[in-house]
């Protein structure tokens, strides 16, 4: 990874608190190669799930500050922690702004479900759809109502961010089971559709693919792209990422190893 310290042109920003925005740097740094990228992250508050709002919101203000600082071109948010609990502070942040998270996942999926009438198909459809979250956004009245509507399972996994997080540089043996998951009771073979809902998770997407065979598992950055291409300019002919942050070191490691860059 280039480290020079000129900025060629206005940057794309990607924050995150530690090295589950990756997944999404990864999907833009190959959508858009003449590009200049920042990631920010802030390696000494991870987990964010188990801050307080207060505390997210000033990192959120934190990270919107040093953004503006770079004169980014766009900012994208992509933890989903903060995508949820700081969403008004970035739609009034004055920078064009794209977020990851659950939300915006299920108001997308709202626009394409047919949604059934009876209880029967309820029950089926919530026997075969799940949606992987950390604790924080398992506890948004939004994510709750959405999913509801939607008929996705939300399942929130505690400490599989923090694992992933810790693991990032040996992400081949992190094990992840039914007990991980916290799935008592459901069938796995049966599972049809899985969301993962937290970046994190799509840094190990393999993993849950192997755990649900026969299911569709689908992460936060699908769309990422599509939405980013209406800020790209393409004015740049150099191909640059910039690592910053607490714990940029690692993050731009652990970028290089698990895309063997």
């Amino acid at each position: 990874m280039k480290r020079d310290k000129q900025i060629f042109t206005r940057p794309i920003v990607v924050i995150d608190s530690g090295v589950g925005g990756l997944s999404v740097l990864h999907k833009l740094y190959n959508a858009f190669p003449y590009e200049t990228f920042i990631y920010l992250c802030k390696g000494n508050v991870v987990p964010l799930g188990n801050k307080s709002v207060k505390k997210i919101k000033k990192i959120c203000l934190s990270f919107i500050y040093k953004a503006k600082k770079m004169r980014a071109k766009l900012l994208v948010v992509a933890c989903n922690t903060m995508s949820l609990i700081g969403k008004n502070l970035f739609e009034k942040s004055g920078l064009p702004v794209i977020t990851v998270s659950p939300e915006n996942f299920l108001l997308s999926e709202l626009n394409k479900t047919v949604i059934s009438k009876t209880k029967q198909e309820n029950s089926f459809f919530y026997s075969d759809k799940l949606l992987f979250c950390t604790e924080k956004s398992a506890k948004s009245p939004a994510i709750s109502q959405l999913s509801n509507i939607c008929s996705y399972k939300v399942i929130a996994l505690k400490t599989l961010a923090k694992e992933i997080e810790k693991n990032a540089l040996r992400l081949e043996s992190l094990n992840l089971d039914s007990k991980i998951v916290q799935i008592a009771g459901v069938d796995l073979k049966k599972i049809k559709r899985v969301y993962l809902g937290c970046t994190h998770y799509a840094l190990i997407k393999n993993k849950f693919a192997a755990l649900f065979p026969d299911a569709e598992i689908v992460d936060g950055t699908e769309n990422i792209c599509f939405e980013v291409a209406q800020y790209s300019d393409y004015l740049s002919d150099i191909k640059q990422i910039t690592f910053l942050g607490n714990g940029c070191k690692r993050a731009e490691k652990a970028f290089c190893k698990i895309y063997r860059l």
